[in-house]
């Protein structure tokens, strides 16, 4: 399965720093499957204001930790003539979280560039992906299109993964086009 936003959705005002009550994306397993993230990718379609570095801080919790707001994403079948129906519930945006509780698990914090971002730039997690990622700057000198790998995930039925993006001194969150590819079984 894969969930699709096909226009940018933007974050936060001003996500300076990881912020448990801030994800830019969650996913909650509401069914009887196991859930296995593939990949993330996130294209900028809006740039964000002074932020001096790309961050992403990916956890885990019980329940659902999404209490309000963000944009519901489009479920797309990977497989012509499979069933599109899925039991995660993923949500994109400027997410209102409840507080983090004690089983929380911070699993990764990902940096992809150092400077500013800008339009075009697409950044990709692979998750239990092989080699410490890649990127390139081919299409223009200053765009980056970075893939960056994370540990295997498994997010059980009633726990909810988080994505928080964040970066210093930004004044606005970024826009982004988001693609999430995951497995149920």
């Amino acid at each position: 399965m894969d969930q699709i936003n096909g226009a940018g959705v933007i974050g936060h005002a001003a996500p300076t720093t990881f912020d448990e009550l801030k994800p830019y994306l969650t996913l909650f397993n509401g069914g009887s499957k196991r859930i296995y993230p593939q990949f993330l990718r996130l294209y900028e379609t809006v740039a964000s204001i002074g932020g001096a570095r790309m961050q992403f801080t990916i956890c885990t919790d019980t329940g659902n930790r999404r209490s309000s707001a963000g944009t519901a994403m489009t479920v797309s079948k990977a497989r012509l003539g499979a069933s599109a129906s899925s039991s995660a519930t993923v949500f994109q945006g400027a997410i209102v979280a409840t507080a983090a509780t004690g089983a929380r698990v911070i699993h990764d914090h990902i940096e992809f560039r150092g400077t500013i971002d800008i339009i075009e730039d697409s950044y990709e997690i692979v998750f239990g992906g092989l080699g410490g990622g890649n990127f390139s700057a081919s299409r223009v000198a200053t765009v980056f299109d970075a893939s960056r790998t994370a540990a295997p995930l498994v997010v059980e039925p009633g726990n909810t993964l988080l994505v928080h993006q964040w970066a210093a001194a930004q004044s606005t969150g970024p826009t982004f086009i988001a693609t999430l590819g995951y497995i149920e079984r």
